[in-house]
């Protein structure tokens, strides 16, 4: 559930820079108001935006891949891709690969990266934290409801040992 969950955001994702990546009238300075767009801007942003798309259809086609033929990195390289291609691999199954996701992005953190990965790696970061919480609450749920299952297993006891007879 959770795979196909983050191949939907994924490819969400990818999809709204795609067409980020393809300048537009607008984006061109052809606004119908006649209002000026800085084409400068307008060109700097656009290879940002392609190098992130480029990484996000790079994790879609990891996700794809058998567990064994998705990359892999030691946290003593320093080659940024490789990096970054393993954690984005890894990102395929984020709750069970979550310690790992973390160290790669610590060891990313310490190295230079461009922009667009930079970007990337606080995407990464914040479904992490996400995650993270959301794990917390289910572990405060499932101890919940163990406890009330316990509480629920007394009473059951006791009635049994007063014979169905209410106090």
């Amino acid at each position: 559930m959770t795979g196909i969950f983050n191949r939907s955001i994924l490819l969400l994702l990818a999809g709204a820079v795609v067409s980020a990546c393809t300048p537009t009238d607008t984006e061109l300075g052809h606004r119908q108001t006649n209002m000026p767009v800085d084409k400068a801007q307008c060109q700097a942003a656009l290879p940002m935006q392609c190098d992130t798309e480029r990484h996000l259809m790079k994790a879609q086609q990891f996700c794809l891949l058998p567990d064994a033929e998705r990359p892999s990195a030691t946290l003593r390289s320093d080659d940024v891709a490789e990096l970054l291609d393993a954690m984005l691999a890894a990102t395929c199954e984020p709750l069970a690969n979550h310690h790992t996701i973390e160290a790669l992005a610590q060891r990313l953190d310490e190295l230079p990266i461009s922009d667009s990965e930079r970007a990337l790696l606080a995407l990464v970061k914040r479904q992490q934290q996400a995650l993270s919480s959301q794990r917390a609450r289910i572990d405060n749920l499932e101890a919940q409801l163990e406890s009330t299952i316990e509480g629920i297993g007394e009473i059951e006891s006791e009635l049994h040992q007063n014979g169905g007879q209410q106090p």
